[in-house]
């Protein structure tokens, strides 16, 4: 049987380009998996944080809600495996099995976890409409602090900080940045939802004139 081609949504960059599933699927994954690479070398440390301020954030957000809760935990998993493998993928600019050890160990767990509750409330209905706006947004709030969750507990109760310090170094300083990365990532996944109905709008109607010319 035949590979199911469907339009490639993969970050919105194949417009309506037909592609089988099984490579629009490894494409967005792919493509997610460098650019949280890339977003992890988009840094700021802030004085005497261990953990630095990225832009990974707002691409794990936004893999869950274009690649939906499968591809999307797939896509960051195989991030933090490329890491673990020694690729230079992380934050701090190391990699290896020991860096989930260290302070931004946390936030790699969540990554995982957050692009599959995002995936869930993004995800279309057995009727393939796409949830409401504010789903979307809930989802991507909810992410954005199971992110934040997990890596204040790794700080907690791995390296030792307790739950008060966890939260001031690995929590407070990052909440307005996290909100501005999920509005982001809201206003960017509303733009692709109205571009690609627009796109099928546009092939509808010229399937349309196309009938109504052969039967003229």
């Amino acid at each position: 049987m035949p590979a199911r081609a469907y339009p490639a949504r993969a970050l919105g960059w194949m417009g309506s380009a037909e592609l089988p599933s099984w490579l629009a699927r490894a494409f967005g994954i792919a493509a997610v998996v460098v650019l949280v690479a890339l977003g992890a070398h988009v840094k700021l440390f802030l004085p005497g944080n261990p953990v630095p301020l990225t832009l990974q954030t707002f691409f794990v957000l936004l893999a869950g809600a274009m690649l939906g809760p499968r591809d999307g935990m797939i896509a960051a998993l195989c991030y933090v495996c490329v890491g673990i493998a020694g690729g230079p993928v992380f934050a701090l600019g190391q990699g290896g099995l020991t860096y989930l050890a260290g302070p931004t160990g946390g936030y790699l767990v969540g990554f995982v976890a957050a692009a599959g509750v995002v995936g869930l409330a993004a995800r279309t209905n057995s009727h393939g409409d796409n949830p409401a706006p504010w789903r979307l947004a809930a989802g991507l709030l909810a992410g954005g602090a199971l992110i934040l969750l997990l890596g204040a507990a790794h700080l907690a109760l791995v390296m030792g900080f307790g739950w008060r310090h966890a939260v001031d170094f690995g929590v407070r300083p990052f909440i307005p940045g996290d909100l501005l990365k999920v509005a982001a990532a809201w206003t960017t996944v509303m733009a692709e939802r109205r571009r690609s109905a627009e796109l099928a709008a546009g092939l509808a109607r010229r399937s349309r004139g196309g009938r109504d010319a052969s039967g003229a």
